[in-house]
Parts: C-alpha cells; structure tokens; sequence
C-alpha cells in the first residue's frame, strides 16, 4: 500500500528539525533528534492507526492513508 501522507510526515519532521533550531541546539544534534522522533512518529503512525486495518479491502487502506493526507 502507498502512503499517500508520507510527504506530510517529512514536512512535520523538517519543521520540528526548524523549531529545534531556533531553541539554539547544535544542528548534529538537531539532525539525529530529529531522526528520532520522525522514527517514533512512523512506528506510532503505523501501529496505531494503519495496524487496525490490516486484513481489510486495500479501498479502506487506500482511503485511510488519503485521510492522514488531509490531516
């Protein structure tokens, strides 16, 4: 299944990356805490909420991904 909100979700992270360094953070740091929480943000994206749907019509799937799109 494609994840249509996959573009979204690095948008998210890049602009919690550009919150980050605003705070004054040094950028390595900044770079691998920012690689934490997106790898925290898609395990929680994927067993909380695309893990309910598995065994479903890929129509569901399809259209739950569109809707994290728009969220």
């Amino acid at each position: 299944m494609i994840n249509f909100a996959q573009g979204e979700m690095a948008v998210t992270t890049t602009f919690i990356a550009w919150l980050l360094v605003f705070t004054g953070m040094p950028l390595i740091f900044v770079f691998f805490l920012t690689l934490i929480i997106a790898f925290i943000f898609g395990i929680v994206l994927d067993r909380g909420v695309l893990h309910w749907f598995d065994g479903k019509p890929d129509f569901v799937k399809f259209m739950v991904v569109i809707g994290l799109l728009l969220i």
